[in-house]
């Protein structure tokens, strides 16, 4: 650098970052379709921070069967799991994160997912009789090879 009659050299400065809020995060993993009953749920997802922070916060948005919802709060985790979905019908969950900047980003895209009771099955046949059955299944062999030939 030249002033006058004084000239230097030039010199390196730190890195500058100007601090932004996040964009909205990107869900990579959450449930999709439909899961049973009593079943836990884990979203998993993807900061989107264009000044480099890292995620030093996140929210997650649960919408119940209803329209109700819950927000939970995480830390530095880029997950969160629910406890057992207990309510069947459509849940729903949304993500946002913070860094440096000390507002939260915008919501990520909606991810939704059935919670259902599986059936049951009751098997009423075959008989109790294991004998009888075995004894119907050789006779009706029999008779197959006996109409064969």
């Amino acid at each position: 650098a030249v002033r006058g009659a004084l000239a230097s050299d030039w010199t390196l400065s730190a890195s500058l970052v100007t601090v932004t809020p996040p964009l909205a995060p990107t869900i990579v993993s959450a449930p999709s379709g439909s899961i049973a009953n009593d079943s836990t749920a884990t979203v998993t997802w993807s900061p989107n921070h264009p000044d480099g922070s890292a995620q030093e916060a996140a929210q997650v948005k649960v919408t119940y069967p209803g329209g109700s919802s819950t927000t939970f709060g995480v830390t530095t985790a880029t997950s969160w799991t629910s406890s057992a979905l207990t309510t069947n019908g459509t849940w729903t969950v949304q993500v946002r994160t913070k860094g440096l900047d000390p507002s939260y980003g915008e919501w990520s895209d909606a991810i939704s997912w059935q919670v259902q009771t599986p059936p049951s099955v009751a098997i009423t046949q075959p008989a109790t009789d294991v004998d009888a059955m075995i004894d119907k299944a050789f006779a009706d062999a029999v008779t197959e090879c006996k109409n064969a030939q």
